[in-house]
């Protein structure tokens, strides 16, 4: 009888342990790059960089703390946050709460020096533009935290652009951390890049010399257009009043248009 008992436990267990295993593999995406936006020599103009959202479960952290006001002020004090807002984070019901995103090397570092029970990091891109307010009238700029071109060339090969996604599976824990490693199962592809024939040099002139006919003049707008007369190629587009893409205000609402 114990004999049989234990080769019915040993089949029910093994089953019981496959499901348990497929019940905790989870797809996880594999972001592909954006690609970049160069001028006719090859100098960036719009890129993606690697950075990271810092990220906690607060149901985990509930269950490991009775007061949370120590854990709220430590998150608060690593990432520069409020504490009351931190703390009405800790009482929500999601397993996955996004505290921070493009945290900065400091606050990494903080987080990693003293680390704490279900916060941790999670991989993800920021887009930067190198040349500021010099070329956003026809680079545009994308949606917030996401690979989506909403104005200008961003928005215009937003399609070529993109990078294809890929999705790998693995065993996680209850802070959502791989336990083992990811089996890919479709790699990322980055996307294509876009070559312009604006000139980054006559593109910094331009823009300065505008701004200073703006200082001078005080004119509703201003635009200045170069042309390379062989080809027709536009060498540099500036316009003024123009916005920063790596800070847009409600003010820029009415400045993106392209005129």
């Amino acid at each position: 009888c114990v004999q049989v008992g234990r080769l019915q436990w040993g089949g029910w267990a093994s089953k019981d342990n496959t499901s348990l295993e497929e019940q905790t593999r989870s797809p996880r995406k594999l972001a592909g790059r954006r690609g970049d936006i160069v001028d006719r020599r090859g100098v960036v103009l719009a890129a993606s960089r690697d950075a990271r959202d810092a990220y906690m479960d607060p149901v985990f952290i509930r269950s490991q703390a009775t007061d949370l006001l120590p854990v709220a002020l430590k998150i608060a004090g690593a990432l520069s946050l409020d504490t009351d807002t931190v703390l009405e984070q800790l009482a929500r019901t999601s397993r996955y709460v996004v505290l921070k995103r493009d945290v900065s090397p400091e606050e990494v570092s903080a987080l990693r020096r003293s680390p704490i029970k279900g916060v941790d990091l999670a991989r993800t891109s920021a887009r930067v533009y190198p040349e500021s307010q010099a070329a956003s009238s026809f680079l545009g700029f994308l949606e917030k935290h996401a690979d989506n071109g909403l104005e200008g060339l961003e928005r215009q090969h937003n399609a070529g652009l993109q990078g294809t996604d890929g999705q790998a599976f693995g065993r996680g824990d209850i802070r959502r951390r791989l336990v083992e490693p990811a089996e890919r199962t479709r790699d990322p592809h980055a996307g294509s890049d876009l070559q312009l024939t604006i000139d980054v040099g006559i593109q910094r002139i331009a823009h300065k010399v505008l701004e200073q006919g703006m200082k001078d003049w005080s004119p509703k707008y201003g635009l200045v257009l170069v042309m390379d007369p062989r080809d027709g190629g536009i060498l540099a587009m500036a316009q003024s009043p123009t916005y920063d893409p790596d800070a847009i205000t409600e003010e820029d609402m009415n400045r993106m248009m392209n005129l």
